[in-house]
C-alpha cells in the first residue's frame, strides 16, 4: 500500500509541473494552488498526474478551437494554463481510490 499524498505534496506536483525551465506556462496564483490542492484531497500520485497533463491540454484544446488544425505549435502559441483548465480537467479525472480502500489499509 502506498499512502496517498498529503497536500504538501500534491501542492509540490502541481509545482514540479509548472518549475523553471518547463515549456508549460502558468497563470496560477497562490490561492489557486490551494484550491486545487484542496480539491484533489484524496486523488492519488497518479490521479494527479493524470489531472495535471489534462489540465495542460486546455491551452492546446483551445488554440486547436480558435484556429482549426494547425501543425507546428511553439510553447510561446499558447496560452498559460489557468485554474479553469484545471477545474475542466477535475471533470474527467476523478479520484480513483474511495474512502473504503483508504480506511482498510489504514487500519
Amino acid at each position: 500500500y502506498i499512502p496517498l499524498p498529503c497536500a504538501a505534496a500534491r501542492h509540490q506536483m502541481l509545482l514540479n509541473a509548472f518549475r523553471q525551465g518547463s515549456e508549460v506556462t502558468h497563470a496560477l496564483n497562490t490561492t489557486d494552488l490551494s484550491k486545487i490542492v484542496e480539491r484533489t484531497s484524496g486523488y492519488s500520485g497518479s490521479d494527479m498526474k493524470n489531472l495535471i497533463q489534462e489540465a495542460c491540454q486546455g491551452p492546446v484544446r483551445d488554440l486547436f478551437r480558435t484556429r482549426g488544425n494547425v501543425t507546428n505549435v511553439a510553447a510561446s502559441d499558447l496560452r498559460p494554463v489557468n485554474l479553469r483548465d484545471f477545474q475542466l480537467a477535475s471533470k474527467a479525472q476523478k479520484r480513483t481510490v474511495s474512502d473504503v480502500e483508504v480506511e482498510r489499509y489504514e487500519k
